[in-house]
């Protein structure tokens, strides 16, 4: 759990989610709320436990504070594209 933190992008590796990528946008406990701007919104996030997840990057330029689903979308969109040129 240490390197879980909010704005972290990781992968679910388990469940109906498998092979999706994330921002986190809560955490408590045991669990993230997961959200991609389109199937999991800011407001209806994804609770999934950190033993399901692998963080891909520690840390993301969305500002967490002003946020809306279309950033989500773009900045992931952006995010999977960079590492799929690697």
């Amino acid at each position: 759990m240490s390197n879980f933190c909010v704005g972290a992008v990781v992968l679910a590796i388990s469940g109906r989610e498998k092979n999706q990528v994330f921002v986190i946008s809560k955490i408590e406990d045991n669990y993230a709320y997961l959200i991609n701007g389109k199937t999991r919104k800011i407001e209806c996030p994804k609770k999934k436990n950190f033993k399901h997840l692998q963080m891909l990057n520690s840390h993301s330029n969305l500002d967490m504070n002003h946020l809306v689903n279309c950033d989500v979308i773009k900045y992931l969109k952006d995010y999977i594209k960079s590492r799929d040129c690697k």
